[in-house]
């Protein structure tokens, strides 16, 4: 077996990295995690002070930024226009009328995404990780995006990969909204791993890679196979329990004003409580870790949150999956957040926060909740009605109790079916992983 080698780009896929060489074969596999692609990020940057090379970075960079913004016309752009007003709204005028323009028209004809794909692999810098590739290598190298997230020196990686034609690039899509809101990756793999069939139309329609080259693996998210299928109740279990998964400060500002609440509830219902902090909440300069420590410490509810290392949230393989401390019938609240696509495979309720409480002394850096509304994943998913939508704290006070009573249940639990077998499926396991990568190279043979 060729050796796999794993760059991963941010703490989320640490976690699924460090669960590939738990379960891979000792030595097949190697990560380069995301403290060390954020170190190969600023060395591309800033490694040569020559006018010519900064130049180089800086255009490349100019690509990378631009395509974040771009997909097929026939696509639906909704996602992309709101980051780009999100991300450019303080531009002039001008600027910002020109550079919707150049949007367009990379959007409009293939020949320019192509072009744009072709110079960027060409002129990015390829000595940034040049130390694992020698000639002779026969690699396949495993990477999270099409360099359609922050990292830019994944970009440097696969160009340096694709000089030797036995080495192969293989991705994994890490998020279920990446595809249809990321904009349009600069990097074409050999064999991209979807979560679902769904998925694999998205990335034909969003970054134009065949269906030829994509198969479904499932969600890396669900790796471990809890399932309210297989998953045993806990007969212990006196009560059901409330689980309010937060979302990053960055784009919600109301984390601790719903946590208060849910407290509140949750004594006087006599229901346990679990808070679940966001991990980029351990990285923001705000005071929100500590407003819920203090709180869970008045109200008596759980915390949990991921321990740091070196700075970074160190994301368990386990303890940080939301199974671990969760069963069958529990109820989660969510502000819209994949984590409802894994509450729907434990078995979960679910319920969505789809209001901002105004006078929150903490305000929302980055995202409205009416960006949230719009994304097309976000609406497909409330579609199925297995998630119970709430615009305001006394419509949230409704929906618990309804879920403690079970009512609708026998529709709900239809619906969630319907998500399980829509969004969730094929259940991933690294065995399949490592196979659809041999297989493909024994296809090429």
């Amino acid at each position: 077996m060729n050796k796999l080698i794993i760059y991963s780009e941010t703490i989320f896929s640490d976690r699924i990295s460090k669960e590939i060489v738990r379960d891979a074969a000792k030595g097949t596999v190697e990560v380069i995690y995301s403290d060390e692609v954020r170190k190969n990020d600023l060395f591309l940057r800033r490694k040569n002070t020559s006018r010519f090379y900064r130049s180089r970075v800086k255009f490349i960079r100019g690509l990378f930024f631009l395509m974040r913004f771009v997909a097929p016309l026939s696509a639906n752009r909704q996602a992309l226009r709101d980051h780009f007003l999100l991300d450019c709204g303080e531009y002039g005028i001008a600027r910002k009328n020109v550079l919707s323009g150049v949007i367009w028209f990379v959007s409009k004809y293939k020949f320019l995404r192509l072009l744009i794909l072709k110079m960027s692999l060409l002129l990015v810098p390829k000595d940034v990780v040049k130390n694992i590739f020698d000639q002779g290598s026969h690699l396949n190298i495993l990477v999270f995006s099409f360099a359609n997230l922050k990292s830019l020196s994944v970009l440097s990686l696969v160009a340096n990969a694709r000089q030797t034609k036995q080495n192969k690039i293989f991705s994994i899509v890490q998020s279920w909204d990446n595809p249809t809101t990321k904009g349009y990756g600069l990097v074409r793999p050999d064999l991209t791993l979807t979560w679902t069939e769904l998925m694999r139309k998205e990335l034909l329609e969003y970054q134009e890679i065949p269906l030829k080259i994509s198969s479904p693996i499932g969600s890396l998210t669900f790796s471990r196979q809890y399932s309210a299928a297989i998953k045993k109740l806990d007969t212990k279990k006196i009560r059901n329990k409330i689980i309010f998964a937060t979302k990053s400060p960055a784009s919600f500002g109301n984390n601790v004003d719903i946590a208060i609440f849910l407290a509140l509830y949750s004594a006087a219902k006599n229901v346990d409580l679990e808070v679940r902090v966001h991990p980029l909440s351990l990285l923001r300069k705000s005071s929100e870790l500590e407003d819920l420590k203090n709180l869970s410490e008045r109200y008596c509810f759980s915390l949990h949150y991921a321990e740091l290392e070196d700075g970074l949230p160190n994301l368990d393989v386990d303890r940080d999956n939301l199974a671990h401390t969760s069963n069958p019938g529990d109820i989660l609240v969510t502000v819209y957040s994949t984590m409802n696509l894994e509450a729907a495979n434990l078995g979960l309720d679910c319920i969505n926060v789809d209001f901002e409480i105004n006078g929150s002394e903490i305000k929302p850096q980055r995202m409205s909740m009416s960006i949230d509304r719009r994304q097309l994943h976000n609406q497909r998913l409330l579609r199925y009605g297995y998630i119970r939508n709430v615009s305001s704290l006394g419509e949230l006070a409704a929906a618990l109790d309804g879920a403690l009573r079970s009512d609708n249940r026998e529709r709900i639990q239809n619906a969630m079916q319907l998500v399980v077998d829509n969004e969730c499926s094929p259940t991933f396991l690294v065995g399949d992983l490592i196979e659809q990568i041999n297989r493909y190279r024994s296809n090429e043979k």
